[in-house]
């Protein structure tokens, strides 16, 4: 049962993901027009040199990349001791998974051309609490095959355990990748 849900999670990994994969080309889209540049050029030799908010607005993503990676780094110390030593870290990893939902939503909902440097922020805490939890389910695995009588056993289940995580990562991006080309070629909101 645990596995079952140690997969579900990889699951809705995957769509989260994708959710920022997709964002990521909405802020890039939305940075472009807000300098001035034009977002789809047909000469990709000679790139917009605009700037906006400080910054050229391909280099936007990049930011934000570093900005959560280093969020994450500094905070990892407590992260690994709440998980750790805390009696709750289901808590913890509960509240992130809470946030990557609701900042996913929310970003969804207001990804328009004027604000995208608040879905930009909403990235960097995307980033972290996607970190942040799934660092505590996989500090969970041990947990689920420790109860195996031998070692040859537990092998064998990490790596089924393993193995069905990353099909079920792998479902969800596809999934949610299919979904969003259906509801877009459906209602005509796009092409490729």
């Amino acid at each position: 049962r645990q596995a079952y849900s140690y997969m579900y999670d990889n699951f809705g990994s995957g769509i989260i993901i994708t959710t920022n994969f997709f964002l990521t080309f909405a802020v890039t889209y939305a940075a472009l027009e807000a300098a001035g540049c034009d977002p789809t050029p047909e000469d990709d030799d000679n790139p917009c040199s605009n700037r906006v908010e400080g910054i050229r607005p391909t280099n936007v993503m990049n930011y934000v990349g570093t900005a959560g990676g280093l969020s994450c780094a500094l905070s990892m110390p407590v992260v690994g001791a709440i998980i750790d030593h805390s009696p709750r870290p289901w808590e913890t990893a509960s509240a992130a998974a809470w946030i990557l939902g609701v900042v996913a939503i929310v970003q969804g909902m207001i990804a328009d051309g004027d604000t995208w440097p608040v879905v930009a922020f909403l990235q960097v805490l995307s980033i972290y609490a996607y970190v942040v939890h799934g660092t505590v389910r996989d500090a969970w695995q041990p947990e689920m095959i420790a109860k195996l009588p031998h070692e040859d056993l537990q092998d064998q289940e990490r790596n089924a355990i393993n193995a069905g995580s990353s099909m079920a990562f792998f479902a969800g991006i596809l999934g949610s990748i299919f979904l969003v080309l259906i509801i877009a070629f459906g209602f005509g909101l796009g092409t490729l």
